[in-house]
């Protein structure tokens, strides 16, 4: 009978994900924080992310967005559907995540 510390040592084996490799086998699964304001990503998000990748996740998935006007399933949702300057603003948003993500090889 194996050990219980190899039957799980694949957890922390990188994983190959297309082009990129996460550093191992935890995932942080997409949930709605309810951090929005004015339906846009925040500092609070930024801090929230990069703790997750502090603590060990390979792979971060954020949380959802809406991607057409019709639909606003909830009042902190995050809008992916607006205009060209809020696509410029929401880059940068995202660009901050990943940033502070990378910083823990996530």
């Amino acid at each position: 009978m194996s050990k219980p510390q190899d039957r799980h040592a694949g957890l922390c084996a990188p994983l190959s994900l297309g082009g990129k490799t996460a550093p191992n086998r935890f995932v942080f699964a997409a949930h709605q924080t309810n951090f929005a304001t004015h339906n846009r990503f925040t500092e609070r998000h930024v801090a929230y992310y990069e703790t997750r990748a502090a603590g060990g996740a390979g792979t971060i998935v954020l949380e959802g967005s809406v991607v057409h006007p019709s639909d606003w399933p909830y009042e902190y949702a995050i809008f992916g559907y607006e205009t060209a300057w809020w696509t410029v603003i929401a880059k940068s948003q995202m660009r901050c995540i990943a940033t502070v993500c990378w910083r823990w090889r996530t």
